[in-house]
């Protein structure tokens, strides 16, 4: 499995580093709006970006705010698909513009799906964490999951109840996503934003019918839908927003 994994690494590094030396001889590359033409003219006092270090930030552009968002809209389409009324809310929420419930639904199939279900980190130095001594060395895992299904965090954690995210933000330490403290998640406005702006032009045109039972399994780093998030897409009739009335004051006769 190493194997293959290096192997595949490897690949992708060639097929990144092709592209890098591609677009840093590309005649038009002043006037190009795209991220890797803007990470190669970075010119931080004459310091710029190596080729390697291009290649991590593209990764990381990759695995960090693709995957990562493309997972959490998933569980949303699945969690929405499973019922009726969940789907009768989410298409009224697009056609009406009401972006606040699909936001709510986006941040409630992350918690009771958090894309990445916890983060680990190794002490430096010993340390006391509720109540147990730690020595330097000691692995310590916050389990988002755990967070996220407290019922005095959030009552009925196994339900899918959007409304609880609406006019509220959740205590801290209770809805974790995106990490929590000084190393929060820097995209995670940006990811709401733009799972939003999915649901609704997907919620607009479609309806989601999801198909059978699905679980989460832990994908290198990422926790996804075992069988795929399943649904049956079918085309929703276009619904007509009817033009405003121009009242005109009617002439006095006479």
């Amino acid at each position: 499995m190493w194997r293959r994994a290096a192997e595949t690494i490897h690949e992708l590094d060639a097929l990144i580093h092709a592209e890098i030396r591609e677009r840093r001889a590309c005649a038009d590359l002043a006037g190009r709006g795209d991220v890797l033409s803007r990470l190669i003219r970075v010119d931080d006092g004459g310091d710029r970006l190596t080729d390697a270090e291009l290649r991590d930030q593209m990764v990381t552009l990759l695995l960090a705010g693709h995957e990562t968002t493309a997972t959490a809209l998933a569980w949303a389409l699945y969690e929405v698909g499973r019922s009726p009324e969940q789907r009768e809310r989410a298409r009224t929420a697009a056609t009406s513009g009401d972006d606040a419930w699909l936001e709510a639904v986006l941040k409630e199939s992350m918690r009771l799906h958090p894309v990445i279900p916890m983060v680990v980190r190794t002490l430096k130095a010993p340390a006391t964490v509720g109540g147990v001594d730690l020595p330097a060395g000691a692995t310590v895992a916050a389990s988002i999951l755990v967070a996220h299904a407290r019922p005095e965090n959030h009552p009925e954690p196994g339900a899918f109840s959007p409304g609880r995210f609406l006019g509220t933000s959740p205590p801290p330490n209770t809805w974790l996503p995106f990490g929590g403290g000084v190393r929060r998640c820097i995209g995670a406005g940006f990811s709401l934003l733009e799972g939003v702006a999915v649901l609704r032009e997907v919620f607009t045109a479609f309806d989601v019918v999801a198909v059978g039972e699905d679980e989460p399994r832990v994908r290198n780093i990422t926790s996804v839908p075992r069988h795929g998030a399943r649904v049956v897409v079918s085309r929703q009739p276009v619904v007509e927003v009817p033009a405003p009335v121009e009242v005109v004051a009617a002439t006095p006769v006479g």
